[in-house]
C-alpha cells in the first residue's frame, strides 16, 4: 500500500480548504475520497496499483473548474500539489513518434470558466508557446511546437492543442514519467493545471 498526498492551492497561491479529491478506476467509479484540511493536505492510502484518475475540485463551475490527474500508477508514495483556476484541461494524453526528432507530442484540450459564464460559444482558450509550461519529472522542458487542430464532435468541433516539447537527457522511457502541464489564458488571465504519467510501450 503506497499514498497519494499533497496541497492544494489556487494561482494566486491561496490554501484551498475544504477541496475535494476524488480518486476513480478506469471506468470512472469513485474508489477514495478526501478533503483537504484547514492547510490544504489530502492524503489517501492506496491500494490498487495501476491506471487510475485523480480529480482535485472547489466550488466547480462557480469560482474553479477542476485538477486532473491521469494514468497514475502508484508503486511508492506520491506527492502530488495541485493548483486550480478557471481553466481546465482535460484529454491530455503523451506519445512518442519513433523515427522522428527526439521529443514528446502532448495534446490536450483547455476550457475556460469565464468563457463559459459569458455564454461565449468558443470555450476553448487560444494558446501560443509563452502560455504554455510543461515539466517532465519536475524539469520545465522547451516547448518546441504548437499546433491547434480541430477535434470532431458530431454537434460541434473542439479546438484541441498538439505540443511537440524536448525530453530531458535522462529519461527513461520504461518507466513512468510525470508530465505536468500548466496553461493560461492571455485574454481571460484564468489558469489551468493537469498531469498524467507517461511511458513508452
Amino acid at each position: 500500500m503506497a499514498k497519494i498526498f499533497g496541497v492544494v492551492k489556487d494561482f494566486n497561491d491561496n490554501i484551498l480548504r475544504n477541496a475535494d479529491v476524488y480518486v476513480k478506476d478506469r471506468d470512472g467509479n469513485n474508489i477514495y475520497e478526501a478533503k483537504t484540511n484547514e492547510n490544504g493536505y489530502y492524503e489517501i492510502e492506496i491500494k490498487e496499483k495501476n491506471n487510475f484518475s485523480i480529480f482535485i475540485v472547489k466550488d466547480y463551475a462557480v469560482n474553479y473548474l477542476e485538477y486532473l490527474g491521469t494514468n497514475i500508477s502508484i508503486i511508492k508514495d506520491i506527492e502530488l500539489n495541485a493548483k486550480i483556476g478557471g481553466l481546465e484541461i482535460y484529454g491530455l494524453n503523451c506519445f512518442r513518434i519513433k523515427g522522428a526528432y527526439p521529443s514528446l507530442s502532448i495534446y490536450f484540450r483547455p476550457m475556460s470558466l469565464l468563457r463559459y459564464k459569458n455564454l461565449d460559444e468558443n470555450t476553448r482558450s487560444d494558446l501560443e508557446k509563452d502560455n504554455i509550461k510543461i515539466t517532465i519529472n519536475d524539469e520545465k522542458v522547451k516547448i518546441l511546437y504548437v499546433n491547434k487542430v480541430k477535434e470532431y464532435l458530431p454537434e460541434d468541433n473542439l479546438d484541441g492543442y498538439l505540443v511537440q516539447v524536448s525530453l530531458p537527457n535522462n529519461t527513461k522511457y520504461e518507466d513512468y514519467n510525470k508530465i505536468e502541464v500548466e496553461v493560461y489564458d492571455k485574454e481571460t488571465k484564468e489558469k489551468g493545471m493537469a498531469l498524467t504519467f507517461w511511458k513508452d510501450l
